[in-house]
């Protein structure tokens, strides 16, 4: 009796993608490319792939005009840890963004190295830059 009062999208289990798959989904995007046009283009392909009940707020991060590009990133690193909260997938640690790359030859850095190794590295020339991390 209660499915019948319920509208039929909020009940649907079937969803080609669950929670944890579009959050892993959005924390490559921002650790790999880092850009708010790689985080709109990843909603924009996750529109068809979650559930109905999440699909307008996935097409309003998509195009950009009620979550600014600037606010992109901010908004997937909240779905990231969100889902990583809910899950109790290390709570207590949450997900960051790439720190902003250093410019060199007015072009972004790109990260370079392995490890303890990882350090910034200019596309044009053999110009180096130490990553500083903040674990605090």
């Amino acid at each position: 009796m209660t499915a019948m009062l319920m509208p039929r999208f909020v009940t649907r289990q079937n969803s080609a993608w669950d929670s944890l798959t579009v959050a892993l989904c959005f924390a490559l995007a921002v650790r790999l490319h880092g850009t708010p046009e790689a985080v709109q283009r990843t909603a924009r392909n996750l529109v068809d792939k979650v559930r109905l009940e999440h699909q307008p707020n996935m097409k309003r991060l998509a195009r950009g005009v009620e979550i600014p590009a600037d606010k992109a990133i901010l908004c997937a690193v909240e779905v990231i840890n969100s889902v990583c909260r809910v899950e109790h997938i290390s709570p207590e640690v949450p997900f960051r963004p790439n720190p902003e790359p250093p410019r060199c030859h007015l072009t972004p850095m790109k990260l370079a190295g392995y490890h303890k190794h990882r350090h910034w590295k200019c596309r044009h020339c053999s110009h180096t830059k130490p990553l500083e991390v903040n674990d605090g």
